[in-house]
């Protein structure tokens, strides 16, 4: 009967063994795949926020081209301000590039 008490404690602190290796297991599986997923996460943000800031990019570039061309034939910086929204200082400081 002893015996039997002693494989039954033995088969118990196996199980009990073989749960926190398991658990083990689980969470560096977890944590790897939590940061498999924020790096996915954090690159689709980066794509995301990089193409909204280089189509800010472009069209200051294009507005900047237009107060340009618009200052080159003449046009009056009244209306350069009311087309574009910029202040008059920016478009004189675009005049003087020229």
């Amino acid at each position: 009967m002893r015996w039997k008490v002693e494989i039954d404690h033995q088969k118990h602190l196996a199980r009990e063994e073989g749960l926190a290796e398991g658990r083990a297991e689980g969470r560096a599986e977890g944590l790897a795949e939590g940061r498999a997923e924020g790096r996915a996460e954090g690159r689709a943000e980066g794509r995301v926020e990089g193409r909204v800031e280089g189509r800010a990019e472009g069209e200051q570039q294009g507005k900047f081209e237009m107060v340009k061309n618009l200052l080159y034939v003449g046009t009056p910086i009244e209306f350069i301000k009311k087309a574009t929204g910029w202040s008059e200082e920016k478009i004189l400081e675009i005049s003087k590039v020229n």
